[in-house]
């Protein structure tokens, strides 16, 4: 999966690794569209239907963290349901370049 994400106010992408890439690919593919955790678990992972881990929180966490404050405002927490990549927050950035990878 190849991300066109862009990072506006970073001198420098973040090095990100390729799950974080294809993470951020996917809720940027969908943006304003709640993803449940077992859909990203599917798709970004190819985990089988039914399975349960916090895989997908501790990456969106990492995520974040690498992305900055700007950026990680995007990723919206939906509780008990998924992520959403929000492009209606005032200020924000709504495309992320290529990250470098890990």
């Amino acid at each position: 999966m190849s991300a066109a994400v862009a990072f506006p106010f970073a001198a420098r992408p973040p090095r990100l690794t390729k799950k974080e890439t294809a993470l951020l690919a996917a809720l940027q593919g969908s943006p304003n569209q709640c993803l449940s955790r077992t859909h990203l678990l599917r798709t970004v992972w190819g985990y089988q239907e039914g399975a349960r881990s916090r895989t997908v929180d501790v990456h969106v966490q990492r995520l974040r963290r690498k992305i900055g404050p700007a950026l990680s405002a995007q990723i919206m927490t939906v509780f008990r349901a998924g992520y959403v990549w929000s492009t209606s927050i005032h200020g924000a950035p709504t495309a992320v370049p290529s990250p470098e990878l890990a």
